[in-house]
């Protein structure tokens, strides 16, 4: 495999979204493209505003990723050859509603 699957996850500063983080940064197939958080953490560097609770430390490669809006356009992220990016959501049911499966 040449070129890594770009993967965006939606709700990345919460506990399922840390673990989704977690596997995805560093993996050898994938690469973090787009991490998402609530509209207070939108532009900050994901290190600065995610309270990591998992036991292993932050992968180092995240910490100065900007977290963007959870909206259906951060779900349309492309790798630099256009490849559309595999989504994870870690989302509460109430913020899954502008994204549907079609």
């Amino acid at each position: 495999m040449n070129e890594k699957i770009p993967v965006a996850v939606l709700g990345s500063t919460g506990s399922v979204g840390q673990r989704f983080v977690q596997l995805v940064a560093d993996h050898p197939w994938f690469e973090l493209a787009a991490v998402t958080g609530s509209e207070r953490r939108v532009g900050k560097a994901y290190g600065e505003t995610c309270h990591w609770i998992l036991t292993d430390p932050m992968p180092e490669s995240v910490r100065d990723m900007r977290v963007v809006a959870t909206s259906p356009e951060s779900a349309s992220v492309t790798s630099r050859s256009g490849q559309r990016a595999m989504v994870t959501a870690a989302l509460m049911a109430s913020a899954r509603r502008p994204f549907s499966l079609v």
